[in-house]
């Protein structure tokens, strides 16, 4: 017989939680799912762990409350797997310092309430580590700090219909099989994702991109490092965009079937798009039509935001086209300045080169536009180029690669190391003079 409340009569837990309950210092063993209901509040306390028997989860009902401080394990008990923590309140949830292993999923969130877990390790999940569901709230924050999330049977972070903020501070995402992060908004690109200074390395097997993001409202992507056997990063759709000082990285040894890191997106009023000082390194592909990074922006009439991809760094990469920048719609202040190193390969049949422009005259035909200041610090093997242009000539649109550096101090080798007006009269030209006898910005020019 089950006595009221939580705890039962053979000394196990599970049940009602409707008033002010603790746990702490002691193993507790749940042979039923806790139940969290409006005006009950659970904390669990340091030094307490809890196992539960398959199927049983923590689910927090609307105005209940659930604070965890540890240490604390919630585990299943032998060979089980558990449910999980189910958030489905609008009061704001605390879960720190704590080890979830073994659930199915560990924490589904379902209603409007903040959710904050920090210092804690979510690991060996059948499913999903995090599933966000829809929600209406836009004003919701979900942050996760110094959190390790590994071994998801499926995908680590899955946020669906989300219109709140979700952040992710100094976290690791190892071994995922599916989406290290998914996340998707249909309702007006309301979504905000912080992503700072984190480590994702996932399966060497898995075929899923690592971060995926569509129809989102402002990302700022910071100071992370990736390790990717496939894609690492795919993005469609967004609004205010920015993802500098990033590392993006293959694995050794494996052939990739997408992009290193693609994105898709549209520059409208005052938004803008910033790709500065990232690091894109140590990937291959067999085919000629996969670029190692591909841009797509598109531009209405009404933009006024600025394009910005400078200082970012390229090398031991093997791909169609290393860097391929489409552009569309109209002019916007547009300022590229890369770094191309060592052992960069282009294999593309159409733009076989580092860095392949498609559109400039449309987008850039009276906008401040520049390629000046860019370092091409490798050799080109044959019928491969530096710098390659692909669209209708344009005379208003003559493309501004001074002050940069080609690999070579003479004109004559200069000019084959770039596929422009020179070689077909449907392509604009490129003006490299002056340009830099030396990898060094500040050098001697000619």
């Amino acid at each position: 017989m089950q006595l009221p409340g939580l705890f039962r009569s053979d000394g196990s837990i599970g049940g009602i939680v409707n008033e002010t309950t603790v746990l702490s210092n002691t193993e507790y063993i749940a042979n039923a799912s806790i139940y969290i209901l409006g005006g009950g509040s659970l904390t669990i306390g340091p030094n307490a762990t809890i196992k539960f028997a398959v199927g049983c989860s923590v689910i927090v009902r609307d105005g209940g409350m659930l604070n965890v401080d540890g240490p604390v394990a919630l585990e299943p008990q032998t060979g089980l797997v558990w449910g999980g923590i189910i958030l489905d309140t609008s009061n704001q949830t605390s879960i720190n310092d704590t080890l979830i292993t073994g659930a199915s999923v560990g924490m589904q969130i379902k209603s409007s309430g903040d959710v904050l877990i920090s210092h804690s390790i979510v690991k060996d999940t059948t499913s999903r580590a995090l599933y966000v569901e829809s929600s209406s709230a836009s004003d919701q924050v979900v942050t996760l700090s110094d959190v390790h999330i590994d071994s998801p049977g499926s995908d680590a972070i899955y946020a669906s219909s989300f219109q709140g903020s979700l952040a992710l501070f100094n976290s690791t995402i190892t071994n995922a099989s599916g989406y290290g992060i998914y996340s998707y908004s249909y309702y007006n690109q309301q979504s905000q994702i912080l992503l700072q200074n984190n480590v994702f390395s996932m399966l060497e097997y898995s075929y899923y991109t690592t971060i995926y993001l569509l129809y989102f409202g402002n990302l700022t992507m910071i100071g992370n490092e990736m390790i990717c056997p496939r894609q690492c990063l795919n993005l469609r759709y967004g609004y205010e965009t920015v993802v500098d000082d990033n590392t993006f990285g293959g694995m050794r040894g494996i052939s990739s079937s997408s992009e290193l890191v693609y994105i898709s997106t549209s520059i409208s009023g005052a938004n803008s798009f910033s790709l500065q000082r990232n690091t894109f390194r140590n990937w291959q592909t067999s085919s000629s039509y996969i670029d190692a990074l591909y841009v797509d922006v598109g531009q209405s009439s009404s933009g006024t935001g600025n394009l910005t991809l400078k200082d970012n760094r390229f090398y031991n990469i093997s791909a169609g086209t290393i860097f391929d920048l489409n552009l569309g719609g109209s002019a916007s202040p547009v300022n590229i300045a890369n770094l191309f190193e060592s052992n960069l390969e282009a294999t593309s049949s159409s733009c076989p080169s580092a860095l392949c422009i498609t559109n400039w005259p449309s987008y850039c035909g009276t906008g401040p536009c520049t390629l000046a200041g860019n370092i091409f610090n490798f050799s080109a093997p044959e019928g491969q180029y530096h710098l390659a242009v692909k669209e209708s000539a344009n005379s208003l649109a003559a493309i501004d690669a001074t002050l940069s550096y080609w690999g070579v101090s003479d004109e004559a080798n200069l000019t084959d190391a770039i596929y422009d007006g020179r070689d077909g009269i449907e392509l604009t030209t490129v003006i490299y003079l002056p340009y830099l006898l030396t990898d060094d910005p500040e050098g001697e020019k000619r």
